[in-house]
């Protein structure tokens, strides 16, 4: 196997081997795949029980109060599981098994994916020890590891985020030749909206890395076409669950602390705070340096 392949693989079986289990944000997303699957609805009736981040519909059915890309992007892996799990005897046994698989090849091929295009992208200005070392100090000593061994955004945001750059350096190189890579680069980079809102922060910057790098109309064009072909999926699950393109779940939270919270500012964001930034950073709850001391290098 080539080394460049290896890379990615040796982070897969990381993630095979560590499995986070369930939790309100995770089956949240599980019940809604499942949902997706068994039912071929967003509705979560049966599976009301699983999590406690709920929102409820215009009609007051209970649905999951999460963007739904990762649920969605999940649908193949949970018809691998099924097929894999349905063998097993014991109903118990196939839910944990199905929720396994799911994660693994759902999130934890996501990191994978992430590892090969972060490997590919690094090898262009880093020698191959310096850009290995570096992928498997971001992919397995960040916050990244153990969102990856559950059902989480994380690394779909991630991998998106991470494909955009990668596209549009590839569009620069290319020149005005391939105006398809624009397009791509801008679906990719809209795509995270899809796994969780607050992620529509980076299509500034790379809107602006864009700008600097194509002064170019027809290029700019084939961006926000991307962009905008990205964005149709967020906005239809909206549609189709809660009656408007920007209706989102957290706007109709089912617990009342949480939709007040949520209901207040930009997704909860009405402030600035030095305590809300040293509990993001340091603390010992949330805090990703505190979790990866790792991240300090990015200080220098």
């Amino acid at each position: 196997m080539r080394p460049s392949l290896l890379l990615p693989v040796f982070v897969f079986l990381c993630c095979a081997y560590f499995f986070q289990g369930g939790g309100w944000n995770q089956n949240a997303h599980f019940a809604t795949t499942v949902a997706l699957v068994e039912d071929g609805t967003f509705h979560l009736d049966r599976y009301r029980e699983s999590s406690g981040d709920l929102a409820r519909t215009n009609t007051g059915v209970p649905v999951s109060a999460k963007a739904a890309g990762t649920a969605l992007a999940s649908v193949p892996a949970y018809l691998v599981a099924k097929l894999i799990s349905a063998p097993l005897p014991d109903n118990g046994n196939r839910i944990i098994l199905r929720a396994y698989l799911t994660s693994l090849f759902g999130t934890g091929l996501a990191l994978a994916l992430f590892a090969l295009v972060l490997l590919r992208l690094l090898r262009r200005y880093l020698g191959a020890r310096d850009a290995v070392s570096l992928t498997l100090a971001l992919t397995l000593a960040t916050p990244l590891f153990p969102n990856s061994t559950m059902m989480s955004s994380a690394p779909f945001v991630a991998l998106f985020a991470l494909l955009a750059v990668e596209l549009l350096h590839q569009a620069r190189a290319a020149g005005a030749t391939p105006g398809r890579l624009w397009f791509w680069a801008g679906v990719a980079g809209a795509l995270p909206t899809a796994f969780e809102y607050t992620t529509a922060l980076l299509l500034p910057i790379l809107g602006l890395y864009l700008l600097y790098h194509a002064r170019d109309g027809r290029k700019l064009g084939a961006f926000a076409t991307g962009v905008a072909a990205a964005t149709t999926i967020p906005m239809l699950h909206h549609t189709v669950v809660f009656g408007h393109p920007f209706s989102v779940g957290y706007a109709a939270m089912a617990n009342a602390g949480m939709a007040a919270a949520a209901s207040s500012g930009f997704f909860g964001f009405d402030h600035f705070s030095w305590g809300r930034l040293y509990d993001l950073t340091l603390g010992d709850v949330r805090g990703f340096v505190f979790m990866s001391p790792f991240l300090v290098a990015i200080v220098p």
